[in-house]
């Protein structure tokens, strides 16, 4: 069967997921029900193994860029004072970048077959005019070649492009995670 999904994407698929009606129920019923939550924080926010892509999304199905939301979850969010880091490898030299909400920063990939270690702090996070304060309330993280930001400053709108063509095959990922030390 074909169809088209979000973005209009197309595909095909040979399997379904068959839903139905969401029933809700609130706190003081779970409670009174027994139920007890047993997921906590994580400061793992992507092992990029399996099916991880299922929790990121792009609008361009060309390009291997991806997005998530996991950030805006309260399992993922930033614990104080940490960094984010990730692992990231690619045959050729390149510029990663990395984005959250209206900011980004920009990675230089050295270019081998072994994980370089990449670790930034919110003021490696700039939009066109100024650079992230904090983690605090982050709701997408990106991972791309390219990306401009635009920002109004005093009226004027103004932009910035960072990273560039992606030269070779697509990076790979491991270990995005929040760091404490």
């Amino acid at each position: 069967m074909a169809g088209a999904g979000y973005y209009y994407g197309l595909y095909t698929a040979n399997k379904f997921n068959l839903s139905s009606v969401m029933h809700m129920a609130t706190r003081e019923q779970l409670c009174d029900a027994g139920v007890q939550a047993t997921l906590r924080p994580s400061l793992m926010i992507e092992t990029f193994e399996g099916e991880w892509e299922k929790a990121w999304f792009t609008c361009r199905f060309e390009d291997w860029a991806r997005k998530t939301h996991k950030l805006y979850d309260p399992q993922w969010h930033a614990p104080a004072h940490a960094k984010l880091a990730l692992e990231v490898r690619s045959v050729h030299p390149n510029t990663l970048v990395v984005g959250m909400d209206q900011y980004a920063a920009e990675v230089s990939v050295t270019g081998s077959d072994t994980w370089q270690y990449v670790v930034l702090v919110p003021a490696d996070f700039k939009n066109a005019g100024t650079a992230m304060p904090q983690w605090t309330e982050s709701k997408e993280l990106r991972l791309g070649a390219r990306e401009t930001l635009r920002s109004k400053n005093n009226g004027k709108e103004q932009a910035v492009t960072l990273g560039a063509d992606w030269q070779g095959e697509t990076p790979k990922f491991r270990n995005l995670r929040w760091v404490t030390e």
